[in-house]
């Protein structure tokens, strides 16, 4: 009789701990989501703001800038559909490539590029 209590305390408490591992995945994983999200719309409003007061006419600036809205356009869509940390990485990477237009942009315009307008890429291994 002790045994099978004894059995049915270690089975119940293999029970709860696999439930706490499932709720605390669970929590893990949704403020993983929150954090990429709140990091994608980050750099989609700095894009957005930049994209609507940079304005030029010659050639150069009007392409970047036409390229930036696109990337904007883009980054909204795939915030609206996104549900996973990677689908919000991809709407923040979609951003950031609207910034690096955006950068182009202020140089043919002779502004300063704002370096601190994006995040510094780190540069690729050198094997």
């Amino acid at each position: 009789m002790d045994t099978l209590i004894f059995l049915g305390v270690l089975a119940l408490l293999h029970v709860a701990g696999f439930v706490w591992w499932q709720w605390h995945s669970a929590r893990q994983r949704a403020r993983e989501t929150a954090d990429a999200r709140a990091e994608a719309l980050r750099w989609y409003e700095r894009l957005g703001g930049q994209v609507m007061n940079l304005h030029g006419d010659t050639p150069a600036v009007r392409q970047a800038l036409v390229d930036a809205g696109e990337r904007y356009n883009a980054a909204g869509s795939q915030l609206e559909r996104a549900r996973t940390v990677r689908q919000y990485e991809i709407a923040r990477e979609t951003a950031l490539e609207g910034l690096d237009h955006i950068r182009a942009a202020r140089a043919a315009l002779g502004l300063d590029a704002h370096p601190h307008a994006q995040p510094a890429h780190p540069p690729a291994p050198e094997w």
